[in-house]
């Protein structure tokens, strides 16, 4: 494997940590990444204006480790936290990773071989794993610790069902890729603007931008996720207003698409998808008994339906249960 290769200089990887009062986690999460068998990395701290003990974990592992650096700014979010520490990174492959997750010890190794057997692919990403606090051996497939397989799996070899994939669920957790630097050079920054799911935005944006996605199944490259009550992705009106912004910002990235057929193809998936997500909005105001939340998603459903009797219908039904 790559990181057996003796007296060859091996890359450097930088592996990106926001961490907002994670102090708590931080600790082993930074102990694991001590455990990669590359050991030619640094790792960037970015303290995204904690009120807890992070920047005192963060600049314990700065003092006894050089490969650590410690950024803190002003509280601006997760992407904000990101892209700070994306811009000063020094490697030429970037790890993103959470301040509560893992990886397994050869994930950083084996993705780095994946680069060298496939010289063209800008992103190599492979399988998650959810594990709990309280039963850290434990490997789950999905977030609910089921045992639902819900990644697809695809790669560059056909981009369009790749874009199609992406338009259904988001490929994968944000620590299982690792991305060539050139990559974020070249389609910049996360968007600031998004609360939640701001790295399948830029993987739709890296798709449509024909970004080249390696996939390889290996468990030695599996991410690890941990799930708690405290999870952003647990946060059901958060996740959902955040996706239904991306969907409409695919919608914009589908009219640059260069082919006219594809694009009306992609448009009608999308449309769909967009008025799902939207629906679930509705259903999820409706039983919070947030009526003009509830009433707002019903009228922009019944656009994306091209039915306004079905707004009219709903509303009525819901004024006269209220009655």
């Amino acid at each position: 494997m790559a990181h057996e290769n003796q007296g060859k200089q091996l890359p450097l990887v930088s592996v990106i940590v926001p961490a907002y009062n994670y102090g708590h986690l931080l600790h082993e999460t930074l102990e694991n990444l001590c455990e990669q068998t590359h050991k030619n990395w640094e790792c960037i701290i970015v303290d995204d204006g904690s009120q807890d003990n992070t920047a005192e974990i963060a600049k314990q592992w700065v003092n006894k480790d050089p490969r650590f650096l410690y950024i803190y700014q002003q509280n601006a979010g997760l992407s904000a936290a990101r892209n700070t520490g994306i811009h000063a990174a020094k490697g030429s492959f970037i790890q993103l990773q959470d301040a509560d997750d893992l990886l397994s010890p050869l994930k950083l190794a084996r993705q780095l071989e994946v680069f060298e057997q496939q010289p063209d692919t800008d992103i190599v990403y492979g399988e998650v794993r959810f594990f709990t606090t309280e039963n850290k051996a434990a490997r789950y497939l999905a977030l609910d610790c089921s045992s639902t397989h819900w990644m697809p799996g695809s790669s560059s070899a056909n981009q369009l069902q790749l874009i199609k994939d992406l338009f259904r669920v988001n490929l994968y957790a944000v620590n299982c890729p690792l991305i060539r630097k050139e990559v974020f050079e070249k389609i910049g920054n996360f968007d600031t603007a998004l609360r939640s799911v701001e790295d399948w935005d830029y993987w739709c944006r890296c798709a449509f931008a024909g970004i080249s996605f390696y996939f390889d199944p290996s468990p030695e490259a599996w991410a690890l996720v941990r799930t708690h009550e405290n999870s952003m992705s647990r946060n059901k009106t958060v996740m959902l207003e955040a996706a239904r912004t991306v969907r409409y910002k695919i919608m914009k990235l589908i009219k640059n698409y260069p082919e006219k057929a594809i694009a009306s193809e992609l448009e009608l998936l999308n449309r769909n998808q967009t008025a799902f997500t939207v629906q679930q909005l509705v259903k999820h105001y409706k039983e919070g008994g947030q009526g003009f939340l509830f009433l707002k998603r019903l009228f922009e459903f019944s656009r994306l339906k091209g039915d306004y009797k079905y707004f009219f219908r709903e509303a009525g039904r819901y004024f006269l249960a209220k009655a």
